[in-house]
């Protein structure tokens, strides 16, 4: 009840000047819910050094960031990627989705902290299962929002750094509804990591059956091979046996 509430406030708010009471406090606004206050409260004990960034990965139960107003969940996420943890970023993106799934009215003002995150994130070398659904996720909201570049950067970085198949899956999978409108500039972004040699045979494995040079123009690839033997073989390991045009 709303009265119960506000004796519980009344009480968080007593404990303020006392950092030893941090975690309680941060329990307590986990099981009772947000307010623009109690985010403010959580984010001054990150910021401080009071709470262990660690711990917010208990806010992505039980629907607590949809409940939170915009404004402060947005400032909640931009502190929470600050910290550069990894399970505090994966909370910050969580904490984003939840948010923008019952608000459509939302999306807007948390695309950029939503781009901030996926960006981030894309550099884990091994993410689990959720975290690579959700990385997905926000990257289908921000090719909704026309964030295609962050979405585009993020990828080619994920590709980069990732040891997990099933992510890179998820990455090629985000990056198909952009391949007929930006598969030039996405090929422009790959061959980088063609010309690696740590890193060729694994993106080739990656981005096999992608469907990515129907959408780049033969000249680009046949510039890119040149006379290159190791790059021939590359872009026909890319193609299928009839894959049109560089078949």
């Amino acid at each position: 009840a709303a009265g119960d509430e506000a004796e519980v406030d009344a009480v968080l708010r007593r404990w303020r000047p006392s950092p030893e009471l941090a975690l309680s406090t941060f329990l307590s606004v986990w099981r009772i819910g947000p307010t623009d206050e109690r985010i403010g409260w959580l984010i001054e004990d990150l910021q401080d050094g009071r709470l262990a960034p660690n711990a917010f990965r208990w806010l992505i139960l039980g629907g607590w960031g949809a409940r939170a107003n915009t404004a402060p969940l947005r400032s909640l996420a931009s502190a929470l990627l600050a910290t550069k943890e990894r399970p505090a970023r994966a909370a910050a993106l969580s904490l984003v989705l939840a948010r923008m799934d019952p608000s459509p009215d939302s999306r807007v003002e948390l695309l950029d902290v939503l781009g901030e995150a996926v960006t981030s994130l894309a550099s884990v070398p091994d993410p689990d299962t959720m975290l690579a659904y959700e990385w997905e996720l926000g990257c289908k909201k921000l090719h909704e929002g026309s964030r295609d570049d962050t979405i585009i950067g993020a990828s080619i970085e994920a590709l980069r750094s990732s040891e997990s198949l099933g992510f890179a899956d998820r990455v090629w999978t985000a990056l198909h509804p952009l391949l007929a409108t930006h598969g030039a500039r996405i090929w422009a972004a790959l061959t980088p990591l063609l010309e690696k040699s740590t890193d060729v045979a694994r993106v080739l494995v990656d981005m096999r059956g992608s469907g990515l040079l129907r959408h780049v123009p033969s000249d680009d690839v046949l510039r890119w091979i040149g006379t290159d033997r190791g790059r021939q073989i590359a872009v026909a390991e890319m193609c299928g046996a009839y894959e049109v045009p560089l078949n």
